[in-house]
């Protein structure tokens, strides 16, 4: 039996009542987050223009705040907030620490019972990685969940590009501590985005409660990057009968789908056209480089197209389409 919670449990308190904070004594990935105001009106966004005391940044290794700061970023890749002039953002130095393991806090949200809620952000990320095998390792960011009343955490969602939304792009991240077992190869954000980049996720609530969520950012002791932005963020209250019903293809995820994801190449894309067009499918790198493009007639309706990829072309991708009425792009990894 691990006694090891309560052990923790019980230094906090002798902590307090000698008068000292257990945060400056514990790591805090085995101590519980400081209370903070619980939202429970929807939807909640914010930009960070305005200094928001219920996000706070703090570390998992060592002492101090951590590498998240909040303004606006000035490095080659990540330049600048999404909007306004303030971020979220790992600094302030040009690159990262490479061996950091940093949190983000988010406020604490009320929830109801079979409720659904959409978590709406948008990331801008540069950093280490490197292809090896049949994943794609490196330094990277997720989001974790509180799951107990001493600092428990486990990964937020997982790699799933088929539907309902888009979250994550690795396997593996080379920091193998991002939370705990199922999840402690750490499923998360690694490489390097196209700019910001929105990423959107479900929740169903199983009981009535609070959901603690807080951003992680890590590195792996070799090499470094410019580290992740994060901006205008929204948790908001949804209806099943708008998830099934909605059709707008720039704002349902659900409408593209490549599957499978990850596969060795050969996969297919599903989307839906509102017309006879003609459509451009191109496939690029993490360098941007070209690897694969074609351009097709398409008819009206839920069309699938057939994709092949180019032998040995194994990693991160990026397929990018574009249409007279269709535009964007998601991430496609390829295995051996």
């Amino acid at each position: 039996m691990n006694k090891l919670p309560t052990f923790c449990a019980l230094a906090v308190v002798l902590l307090q009542s000698l008068g000292l904070s257990a945060q400056s004594v514990i790591p805090t990935s085995w101590i519980a987050p400081p209370p903070r105001d619980t939202i429970s009106q929807y939807p909640y966004c914010t930009s960070f223009e305005q200094d928001d005391s219920l996000w706070f940044a703090a570390r998992t290794r060592g002492q101090g705040l951590g590498s998240f700061v909040r303004g606006n970023p000035q490095k080659p890749r990540i330049s600048g907030a999404r909007t306004g002039s303030a971020a979220w953002y790992i600094g302030p130095d040009s690159t990262y620490n490479n061996y950091d393991s940093s949190v983000l806090y988010l406020p604490a949200f009320q929830v109801q019972k079979d409720s659904l809620y959409l978590i709406d952000f948008h990331a801008n990320w540069s950093m280490d990685f490197f292809p090896w095998g049949s994943a794609v390792y490196g330094d990277g960011f997720t989001i974790e969940r509180h799951v107990g009343v001493i600092e428990s955490w486990e990964t937020f969602g997982q790699l799933d590009t088929l539907a309902p939304y888009s979250w994550y792009n690795s396997l593996a991240l080379a920091l193998r501590n991002f939370s705990i077992p199922p999840n402690n190869f750490g499923y998360g954000w690694t490489a390097r985005s196209q700019g910001y980049e929105r990423q959107q996720q479900l929740y169903k609530a199983p009981a009535n409660g609070v959901l603690r969520l807080r951003f992680r950012f890590g590195s792996d002791d070799a090499f470094t990057g410019e580290g992740v932005a994060i901006d205008d963020f929204c948790f908001q209250k949804i209806s099943a009968a708008a998830v099934a019903t909605s059709t707008k293809p720039n704002e349902d995820l659900m409408a593209v789908k490549l599957f499978p994801n990850p596969s060795n190449g050969s996969s297919t894309l599903s989307m839906h056209f509102n017309r006879a067009e003609t459509i451009r499918l191109v496939v690029t790198n993490t360098l941007g480089q070209v690897v694969w493009q074609r351009q097709q007639p398409i008819e009206e309706g839920v069309q699938q197209m057939e994709l092949q990829l180019p032998a040995a072309a194994y990693g991160l991708h990026f397929l990018h389409w574009e249409s007279a009425t269709q535009k964007g792009h998601l991430r496609w990894l390829v295995q051996p």
